[in-house]
């Protein structure tokens, strides 16, 4: 409704429509109302709500339909957007910040809205950033961990609830592999695949088998994880052995099991077929299969499943299929 699909008009559609342009993309991120990706050649774009510089034009008009560059530069590496805001990685190591200020996006900034990118200044290089509703984690070129902003569930993970008002390394472990935020948790790989988690756990979005707060990271069962993705209070991750698995909140069915219920450890997902990726979403999943078909499940009122229409499931359906 505010150009997040990015194909030119501010309508809701029920199947897949291609983004405005032809350049080929190597990395894309979607917020809660605002898309944001890292094209092949090292541009950033990004489109739809803008109503707090989120699409980081420098402006505060509340819709873009179609994809915006984002400065001149062309040697962006990773993005990632949330509800409201923006972060991005340059090729140079460096982290930049746009959008909604309110919970300390951008350390140091009083103003509540920026937006255009922001240095966050913080010694070292940087690889890989995650956006969470209030937080903020990403991993430096050593593999350590460092995040910041609301810290009220532990989400930032140093062990208290206290606010993090600038980046702070996340223990002394140099072997982070990846890092994503939901709305006040945050989960992340490390070595050869192990998967750790900390912060609200309210639904068991953290995958130990309790509704725990966990002010740490605490390891979660199974190994050889290759991709973990928060959503709002749910969780998912991929096997090395081509397995789904999600866990956390339940009640709009994205956790994919057939059930709206919550799920304090991860459940196996669609055991029948081999997955490639999987991404959480808001209160919706959805995977690709190893044979490139893309499956989503639950809630659909925002026809957010890509099945030809507005309704939710509990089980996947196949993306541009009728349900």
């Amino acid at each position: 409704m505010r150009g997040e699909l990015g194909e030119n008009t501010p309508e809701i559609r029920t199947t897949p429509v291609r983004v405005w342009g032809d350049a080929p993309w190597a990395q894309i991120s979607a917020g809660g109302a605002h898309s944001c990706g890292v094209r092949t050649d090292g541009q950033l774009w990004c489109w739809g709500g803008n109503a707090a510089g989120e699409v980081g034009d420098g402006t505060r008009v509340q819709s873009r339909v179609t994809p915006l560059r984002v400065g001149s530069d062309s040697d962006w590496l990773q993005v990632s957007a949330q509800q409201g805001r923006t972060c991005a990685v340059r090729k140079t190591g460096g982290i930049w910040c746009w959008g909604d200020n309110l919970a300390g996006l951008i350390p140091g900034e009083t103003r509540e809205d920026l937006p255009s990118p922001t240095h966050i200044e913080v010694a070292g290089d940087f690889k890989q950033v995650a956006v969470g509703r209030g937080h903020v984690c990403s991993i430096k070129s050593d593999n350590t961990l460092w995040c910041w902003g609301r810290n009220l569930t532990g989400q930032a993970g140093f062990g208290t609830p206290n606010v993090m008002r600038a980046p702070g390394a996340c223990g002394t472990d140099k072997d982070w592999t990846l890092v994503a935020a939901g709305e006040a948790h945050t989960c992340g790989l490390r070595g050869k695949g192990d998967l750790w988690c900390w912060g609200d756990n309210q639904r068991g979005q953290l995958g130990d088998g309790s509704r725990t707060v966990r002010m740490n990271p605490v390891q979660i069962q199974g190994s050889d994880w290759t991709v973990v993705s928060t959503g709002l209070r749910h969780t998912c991750g991929a096997r090395a052995d081509g397995s789904v698995w999600c866990w956390g909140e339940g009640q709009r069915g994205e956790i994919g099991d057939g059930s709206q219920v919550d799920r304090l450890a991860p459940v196996r997902i669609g055991a029948d077929r081999k997955w490639k990726h999987v991404a959480a979403g808001f209160a919706h999943s959805c995977a690709i299969d190893d044979e490139g078909a893309a499956w989503c499940w639950g809630e659909g009122s925002g026809s957010q499943l890509g099945h030809g229409s507005n309704k939710s499931s509990a089980n996947p359906v196949r993306v541009g299929a009728q349900p």
